[in-house]
């Protein structure tokens, strides 16, 4: 369906039906969780789980192969459980594997495997993420998605800046509970759309 031509009104619009603002605010906070960690992973998993530098390059080709997984199956599921129901497993999931790199042994193995389901479940967010804006305000589908698109660059910035003070401060330890708190204001922000 072609949708309707976006003026500067659409922008109000938008921004008065709290449903999808919040939403982008959702947006904003999983990708500033996933970047809390993704920014520094190469010597969170050096220092964390004592990775060979030689490791590095499996341990990313294991999370990016892990990442297409769970886009692909994010299809699947947002198909057979909505969403809504599939952003907040994903979500949980996310939070899960991120206990999971804070509590394991510091063992490279379960590192790269910690690290896959994260990275699995991360990227299950954004195709039910976009299916559940169009579904928030299909006239401004359009709008949503461009604002989408723009607030997980902003989510990146955050994530990254956070994570970068942290490790400044405190080492690589705890850049996944640097996400989990913005998980955790993703579901916010869930819950307030």
């Amino acid at each position: 369906r072609a949708a309707p031509r976006i003026s500067l009104a659409s922008f109000g619009q938008m921004l008065r039906q709290r449903a999808a603002a919040w939403a982008i605010g959702m947006s904003v906070c999983h990708m500033a969780a996933q970047f809390s960690l993704f920014a520094l992973v190469a010597p969170f998993l050096q220092e964390r789980f004592s990775l060979p530098a030689a490791q590095v390059s499996l341990a990313l080709l294991v999370g990016g192969m892990s990442g297409v997984a769970g886009n692909l199956l994010a299809g699947r599921i947002g198909d057979r459980l909505g969403a809504a129901r599939s952003l907040q497993i994903t979500v949980i999931g996310m939070a899960c594997a991120s206990a999971a790199l804070l509590l394991l042994p510091g063992v490279a193995w379960l590192g790269i495997a910690a690290y896959a389901a994260w990275s699995l479940a991360g990227m299950g967010f954004y195709a039910p993420q976009q299916k559940r804006l169009i579904g928030l305000a299909p006239d401004l589908r359009n709008l949503l998605l461009a604002m989408n698109a723009s607030a997980l660059y902003i989510g990146m910035s955050l994530g990254a800046a956070a994570s970068s003070h942290a490790y400044r401060t405190a080492g690589a330890w705890p850049l996944p509970l640097v996400g989990v708190g913005f998980l955790v204001l993703a579901l916010c922000a869930f819950d307030l759309s």
